[in-house]
């Protein structure tokens, strides 16, 4: 505990400079998993607007895709909804035919961290591995 005057003001300056801190990292955290402008202009060309974040597709696999960008697909559900699919980093191979499934969690669904292959000519581009899944809702 702090004993002097100087002492109590430097105790009470850190502290706060920790819940200011602790603040901004949250606020940079929610930003981050929140899609840019530019693609929820996209989206809403395609007639969409994002939902709510979830974390599984139910009954689908990568093979039925609308391309949005490098980072971003939309999938069809089979609950007769749509879904924004956002990986973690840009991903090569977006839009070949096939996006081979390499680490999922559920089979027949698509869910949160699942990792995919794009083939191309008959050649794995990259692994594309999932970030974030959002429910998408008619425009």
């Amino acid at each position: 505990q702090p004993q002097s005057v100087e002492e109590k003001i430097m105790f009470s300056v850190c502290k706060s400079l920790v819940f200011v801190l602790v603040g901004l990292l949250f606020a940079v955290a929610a930003e981050a998993r929140t899609p840019s402008s530019a693609v929820q202009e996209k989206v809403g060309e395609l007639g969409f607007k994002i939902g709510s974040e979830t974390e599984v597709i139910p009954g689908r696999l990568m093979s039925e895709r609308t391309w949005v960008d490098k980072r971003h697909i939309i999938v069809p559900g089979t609950d007769d909804r749509s879904y924004l699919v956002r990986f973690y980093q840009s991903c090569q191979g977006t839009k070949t035919k096939r996006m081979l499934p390499r680490s999922n969690k559920k089979a027949g669904q698509i869910t949160r961290y699942d990792r995919y292959a794009p083939v191309h000519e008959g050649s794995n581009i990259a692994i594309c591995q999932i970030w974030n899944i959002y429910e998408l809702e008619p425009n």
